[in-house]
């Protein structure tokens, strides 16, 4: 049988989640307005200032809308998460 507590770290474990997957999915909104933009010939400077204007500020640099405009440069337009693209995190997992 579960206890009440074994249950409340189970549904804090199912919020952690649901965090994780929203936020992939903002990002995945995201890397599709930078691949809509690169396509209309937008500069990464003026995509990066657009997108901070319209949903926050310093929701994305300059620096990584250059990345990704790299990137769907040389062919590569997925724009989904891929093992090891990103800088590897400080904290390791024990």
């Amino acid at each position: 049988m579960t206890t009440d507590e074994e249950l409340a770290a189970d549904l804090e474990n199912l919020s952690d989640i649901e965090e994780a997957i929203k936020v992939m999915m903002e990002r995945k909104k995201i890397r599709a307005i930078l691949l809509h933009e690169f396509k209309s010939g937008r500069k990464p400077a003026e995509t990066s200032r657009n997108i901070n204007q319209v949903l926050d500020k310093g929701i994305i640099s300059e620096r990584t809308a250059q990345n990704w405009f790299q990137k769907f440069g040389a062919g590569d337009d997925n724009f989904d998460y891929e093992e090891g693209r990103a800088r590897p995190s400080a904290i390791e997992d024990n």
